[in-house]
């Protein structure tokens, strides 16, 4: 009957779910396009913002902040973090998130990225208190990027040594073209910011006592005493000579 009636009005007639599949793609191509423009806007701003911190944080090359994964990884070196443990952290948690292990390291590698921007907070607006911007993830994060990116306070490398610096937290890897806190140096001459471990800063100059030995640091040899002041008097008048007398006999 079907093949009857598909003859006489022409193929596909007795199919009746034919523009039913053809409509049901179409949805779900639109759904896909819907979706995809927000994540593409947040994509482009955070390209951006990354790209405004590096510039003022002194990255060479603007097309690091369009790479995904790999910008995150600049962003913990400039917040003094080891990018490495971050990234596995993340991949784990990533893999492992079926069972509760997954959400440990997640859980740890949220805590790495926020150290790091407390740490970038210190050194782009002065301030770590601005961090706490990004507790509300999504919205919260890209006004605080935005806020380090755009502000006019210079990038101050020269803030305290991180708590965290010398275990496997600090970031200790040298990138070419990515400013490190860590960089090697001459020896005998320290960081700005960083005191290397060993290095003595050279104690001021103390005061000295009039006679030649060193006072203790932070008393002043004591003042001399002197007596109450008299005027000068007035010089006494000459006296009148006096006769010479006689002999006696």
């Amino acid at each position: 009957m079907i093949d009857l009636l598909s003859s006489y009005y022409g193929p596909g007639y007795g199919d009746p779910f034919a523009g039913v599949g053809a409509a049901f793609g179409a949805m779900i191509a639109g759904l896909i396009a819907i979706a995809l423009i927000p994540l593409l806007i947040v994509y482009v701003l955070f390209s951006v913002f990354y790209m405004k911190l590096f510039e003022k944080a002194g990255v060479e090359g603007k097309w690091r902040a369009w790479v995904p994964v790999y910008r995150e990884m600049i962003f913990l070196k400039l917040g003094d973090v080891n990018p490495w443990a971050y990234l596995i952290f993340v991949v784990a948690g990533a893999l492992l998130t079926f069972i509760w292990i997954g959400t440990l390291g997640l859980a740890a590698g949220l805590v790495l990225w926020t150290m790091a921007a407390i740490r970038i907070s210190q050194k782009a607006k002065g301030e770590p208190a601005w961090a706490a911007l990004t507790v509300f993830t999504g919205i919260g994060s890209i006004i605080w990027l935005g806020i380090m990116a755009f502000t006019k306070d210079a990038w101050n490398p020269n803030v305290a040594r991180a708590g965290w610096a010398d275990n496997w937290i600090g970031d200790k890897s040298q990138w070419s073209g990515i400013p490190s806190a860590y960089a090697p140096q001459q020896p005998g001459y320290p960081q700005p910011g960083y005191p290397q471990p060993g290095y003595a800063q050279p104690s001021s100059p103390q005061p000295q006592n009039p006679y030649g030995q060193q006072a203790p640091y932070g008393q002043q040899p004591p003042a001399a005493q002197q007596g109450p002041i008299t005027p000068p008097q007035p010089p006494e008048a000459p006296r009148p000579p006096q006769e010479p007398r006689p002999p006696q006999v």
